[in-house]
């Protein structure tokens, strides 16, 4: 739809470790989910799992914007 109005392609940028996450949470969620209950050890590696995710991305984001300014 953006094509049709910029004429330009949308690109999206991203480096292995966000394609990594993505795939790691898909599995992560897969997986917990595959008995359709869940139990306190399961939602506690979720949550951790999340946890590393936000932790790691925030220092990469900061790693980042610093480099380009």
């Amino acid at each position: 739809s953006s094509f049709l109005h910029t004429r330009r392609i949308f690109m999206r940028l991203t480096d292995q470790y966000e394609v990594a996450v993505l795939f790691g949470a898909c599995f992560l969620v897969n997986y917990v989910t595959a008995d359709a209950k869940t139990n306190w050890a399961e939602g506690y590696i979720m949550v951790t799992f999340y946890l590393i995710i936000v932790h790691t991305f925030s220092f990469s984001c900061s790693t980042i914007l610093m480099t380009v300014s």
